[in-house]
């Protein structure tokens, strides 16, 4: 809806008719349902990561009871070729996806979340059966000291280490005002914490 239409029109199209929006996507993802089965036939792929915009920095755009009658459904269908030939699917999305993890993971294998998204809550709810990537935040990054990120790092790393499938990373990139500083203490803390040993 976002790349079609642009955040303006989607958002007010949303408000003024959240039925006749829902079943507008509903008709333009059969076209993406055709890009999926072209990825289930790519070799060179091993698993796939769409990204979707499902949410704000304050959480979804809408009612989630909207996203479960027009949107998981549609995933269902994308995903269903590429599940089929056993490929994992995981999800990039930006914002607050708390509301809507629960829903989303009935679909995906796995998540990669910005800082929006509360770690804790990702490593509660879905510690043991999906792929996480992410939990580092980038506030923390770009406004704390060297041993602030330290800090954060080591609790996050801490609370993912028994999730099998956490990988730790700053979602969210580490954008060019983060101190240098800071760089080299994530990476530092990235190399000393990777090993589950």
């Amino acid at each position: 809806g976002i790349c079609i239409f642009g955040w303006d029109v989607f958002l007010m199209a949303l408000g003024m008719d959240p039925k006749k929006t829902g079943e507008t996507l509903q008709r333009i993802s059969e076209v993406t349902v055709k890009m999926y089965e072209y990825f289930a036939t790519c070799d060179n792929a091993s698993f796939i990561c769409p990204h979707d915009d499902v949410c704000i920095t304050e959480g979804p755009v809408t009612s989630p009871e909207w996203y479960r009658q027009y949107i998981w459904p549609q995933y269902d269908k994308i995903f269903a070729p590429v599940k089929q030939e056993g490929k994992p699917v995981i999800i990039c999305a930006d914002g607050d996806l708390s509301k809507l993890a629960p829903d989303m993971a009935q679909v995906v294998d796995g998540f990669i979340f910005e800082s929006s998204t509360p770690a804790y809550f990702m490593f509660d709810n879905f510690d043991q059966d999906k792929c996480l990537i992410g939990g580092i935040d980038v506030r923390v990054l770009t406004f704390g000291t060297a041993d602030e990120v330290g800090k954060h790092m080591r609790e996050v790393i801490a609370k993912g280490r028994d999730c099998p499938g956490y990988i730790i990373t700053c979602a969210d990139s580490i954008p060019g005002n983060v101190p240098l500083k800071n760089v080299y203490k994530y990476f530092e803390i990235v190399e000393q914490e990777r090993h589950r040993g």
